[in-house]
């Protein structure tokens, strides 16, 4: 009897790389199994992870490290070379922000924008593809930036307040930033993928 997968991933080009032979049925072996691919955004994909609400999972480098029923995978991970979130804010901003919109509270983004902070924030939750927008309606002062926007926040007309991708490479000696990691259900066993 052919094995039931639930995979849940988010549809940033990297996880649609890593994953997309096995979406088109070209991964060989895994092909023969059923798996049913949902994609979400990376808040979404934590809180289903802590539930244990599927197999296969990519989350935040940070949220993996707190669930006990799940294992890392050897690949598929995301790390930044010097590159990593960006707290950024429309010009000419007095100050330092007091409301910021965030990708999520279980992201590696806001627990690295914890520590790097040196002030007090509202923080406001909202889907990462959303914060632009939040930003340039004053609905925050500032925005976390992950994925593509993170790399392409001048040519949207914000200044950079923070790089967090800088602000680790200093304090790890150089170290990659990890970002994301694909998680596997400790109950699933080992020999799923190695016979």
């Amino acid at each position: 009897m052919k094995k039931s997968l639930l995979a849940a991933i988010s549809p940033c080009p990297n996880d649609t790389y890593i994953f997309g032979a096995w979406v088109l049925g070209m991964a060989g072996d895994l092909s023969e199994m059923r798996t049913r691919f949902v994609w979400e955004d990376v808040q979404t994909l934590n809180e289903m992870a802590e539930s244990g609400g599927a197999d296969i999972i990519k989350v935040s480098a940070v949220q993996a490290l707190k669930l006990d029923n799940y294992e890392m995978l050897s690949c598929g991970g995301a790390f930044g070379l010097g590159d990593g979130p960006k707290l950024v804010a429309r010009p000419g901003l007095n100050g330092t922000p007091e409301k910021i919109g965030v990708p999520g509270t279980l992201t590696t983004a806001y627990a690295l924008l914890g520590a790097a902070a040196d002030f007090d924030f509202e923080s406001v939750p909202m889907f990462f593809h959303e914060i632009p927008d939040a930003i340039s309606n004053g609905l925050v002062d500032a925005g976390l930036l992950i994925h593509e926007t993170a790399l392409v926040y001048e040519e949207m007309g914000f200044e950079m307040i923070l790089d967090l991708g800088q602000w680790w490479k200093v304090r790890s000696d150089d170290s990659p930033l990890p970002l994301g990691v694909i998680i596997m259900r400790k109950s699933l066993g080992r020999d799923l993928f190695i016979e």
